[in-house]
C-alpha cells in the first residue's frame, strides 16, 4: 500500500486538458511577461513622442527668431540705416581730397 501511495505522488498533477501544472504557470507567466513588456514599450513610445513634440515646439521658437534677427540685419545694414548714422555723427564733408601715389610720400611737411 505505501509503494502505491509513493507512486500516486510522484506522479504529474493534470489539468482537466491533459497539460500539467507547470506548463499552464510556464505559458501563463510568460503571457504576463509579454502584457508588462507590451505596456512599458508603449509608455516608452507615448515619452519618446512627447519630447519630439517639445524639441518640435523649440525648433519652430528657434526659427521664428531667427527669422526675426534676419530682418533686423538686414534693416540696420541697409544703405538708408547706414546715412542716418553716418549724418548723427560729428564727421563733415572734405574740403579737399589730397590722392597719393607712388611718387608722392605718404607723410610731408607742409
Amino acid at each position: 500500500m505505501r509503494t502505491a501511495n509513493r507512486k500516486l505522488k510522484q506522479q504529474k498533477v493534470v489539468t482537466t486538458t491533459g497539460r500539467s501544472r507547470g506548463a499552464v504557470y510556464f505559458f501563463g507567466f510568460g503571457l504576463i511577461g509579454l502584457v508588462v513588456l507590451n505596456v512599458f514599450f508603449t509608455v516608452q513610445t507615448v515619452v519618446d513622442g512627447t519630447r519630439i513634440a517639445e524639441l518640435e515646439a523649440q525648433i519652430a521658437e528657434v526659427e521664428a527668431e531667427n527669422r526675426k534677427l534676419e530682418a533686423v540685419v538686414v534693416r540696420k545694414s541697409s544703405l538708408t540705416e547706414v546715412i542716418n548714422k553716418v549724418e548723427n555723427t560729428d564727421f563733415v564733408e572734405p574740403t579737399e581730397v589730397v590722392y597719393i601715389g607712388k611718387d608722392k610720400p605718404l607723410a610731408q611737411l607742409r
